[in-house]
């Protein structure tokens, strides 16, 4: 009798058990039922996410693939409505469908200036605005390329991140100031001048009638040797000395005369 009542007891609690365990189970069925939502994501006017189940009473907020963002467009944030403002994903949004649109924002692009390796500037402007060279406040002339071989033309669309490079000229370096020095200049010391002889002209005497025609040239020739002596001679100069001794003693003479003279005759007056 005694082994019965036990029998049933662990019978009885066993069915207990399970039957607690399947009604604790539904429970949590009904309760998870009734805080599922669903939620619908909108991308460019297009379906990006189908109406999608989630459990919980908040919805996470949703992962956007960048690749499927319009041309020049970045993503900025979930909204209720097209161009919207940003959704509160702390809100309970549990027992209801919630349709999220994907807000974007014009992409913003950069272009640095780089001058001698180094970026000077840097300017920010959205996808496609038109740049001109006065958007760059200054009037020099820009390269693609580092080594400034290829002119970038003006104006353009920006649709990317962009490198200018201005080129640098050399700076000219001045050598030093060296005074000239002048070469002295020696003039050459010019001989006298000395008029050329001529040379005789001599024949060899010949026979017969040509020994007396060579005698005349001779003759002739000889007179000319002579007035050409004549001519190449220098004048002797004058010497004046006698001339002056002469007259000295021609005065002394009239004086020693006019002295003889009248010197006896005035003693004699006396």
């Amino acid at each position: 009798m005694t082994k019965r009542l036990v029998l049933i007891l662990i019978i009885t609690l066993s069915l207990s058990i399970l039957v607690i365990g399947a009604f604790n189970h539904y429970e949590n069925v009904a309760f998870a039922e009734d805080t599922f939502f669903h939620v619908t994501l909108y991308s460019n006017g297009e379906v990006y996410t189908p109406r999608t189940q989630i459990a919980g009473a908040t919805c996470p907020i949703p992962d956007f693939d960048s690749s499927r963002a319009p041309l020049g467009k970045d993503f900025s944030h979930w909204s209720t409505s097209e161009n919207g403002e940003s959704f509160d994903f702390t809100l309970d949004v549990s027992n209801q469908d919630l349709v999220l649109y994907a807000v974007f924002k014009d992409k913003t692009y950069t272009i640095s200036i780089y001058k001698n390796g180094e970026v000077t500037n840097t300017f920010s402007f959205t996808h496609g605005t038109s740049i001109n060279l006065t958007d760059l406040t200054t009037d020099s002339v820009f390269y693609m390329d580092s080594a400034c071989t290829l002119v970038k033309e003006f104006p353009f669309e920006i649709t990317e991140d962009l490198s200018l490079y201005l080129k640098v000229e050399n700076p000219t370096v001045k050598p030093p100031f060296v005074r000239p020095s002048f070469p002295i200049v020696i003039s050459p010391i010019k001989p006298p001048f000395l008029k050329p002889l001529k040379p005789p002209i001599v024949t060899p005497p010949t026979d017969g009638a040509q020994g007396e025609s060579s005698t005349e040239n001779n003759t002739q020739n000889q007179e000319n040797n002579y007035a050409q002596n004549q001519e190449n001679e220098q004048p002797n100069e004058v010497v004046w000395l006698p001339y002056i001794g002469i007259s000295l003693s021609f005065v002394c003479a009239i004086l020693l005369f006019l002295f003889t003279c009248f010197l006896p005759k005035r003693q004699a007056r006396k």
